[in-house]
């Protein structure tokens, strides 16, 4: 996981997508849904089977903007909060490599 080439800010760990998606109380098919990466592709994400390059992207932008904040590594560990209102926070447009919007307004 912690190869992707693809992130933006600092590289998430399997365990911090995991936990981020525990905090939204989203299922594996939740979050395939609004992120449009396909479920098996989280699963082996999550389970450390697969970096995921593009996906691993993909899905941390989409949690960040449903109120996930990463944490980096700063000698506790990597960890995952929630922004103070999640529930009201702007959804900018995501596109997928083939153009389409995956999630927006």
């Amino acid at each position: 996981v912690t190869n992707a080439p693809y992130t933006e800010k600092h590289m998430v760990t399997s365990a911090q997508i995991r936990a981020a998606r525990g905090l939204l109380n989203w299922t594996v098919r939740q979050l395939a849904d609004k992120s449009g990466v396909h479920r098996n592709t989280v699963t082996r994400i999550e389970n450390e089977a697969t970096d995921g390059g593009y996906s691993i992207s993909v899905i941390q932008r989409t949690l960040e903007e449903a109120g996930v904040i990463f944490v980096s590594e700063n000698g506790e560990g990597p960890g995952v909060r929630l922004k103070n209102d999640h529930q009201g926070i702007a959804i900018v447009p995501i596109i997928n490599k083939s153009g389409q919007e995956i999630l927006g307004r």
